[in-house]
């Protein structure tokens, strides 16, 4: 199930990118790379996270970009033009993410 759920959000990702002009991809297998070490990362840390991140959606979107920008930084087929398009494409992801559940 958890490779299903990657390639998913990996899919999320590569679709959410097409539409952000600052966030560039080369790839669904980079996208799947990126869902992949977010996965990683929200996995290592969720667990000291959870009590902050479940409380505000404004406080979880932060999260997610900050990740989103490590992701970026350990691919070299991922690169957002900065902060903002990081938070565009976490906003977008989570939208889509809401869909996953009913594939």
């Amino acid at each position: 199930m958890f490779i299903i759920e990657i390639l998913l959000y990996g899919l999320a990702f590569f679709i959410a990118s097409k539409f952000l002009s600052g966030v560039h991809m080369k790839g669904y297998l980079s996208a799947v790379l990126v869902a992949l070490i977010v996965a990683i990362i929200n996995g290592l840390l969720g667990h000291y996270l959870e009590p902050i991140m479940s409380n505000s959606i404004i406080v979880n979107l932060i999260v997610s970009t900050i990740v989103i920008k490590i992701a970026d930084n350990f691919t070299s087929g991922f690169r957002t033009d900065g902060w903002l398009p990081a938070l565009y494409l976490a906003i977008l992801v989570a939208v889509l993410a809401w869909f996953i559940p009913f594939i």
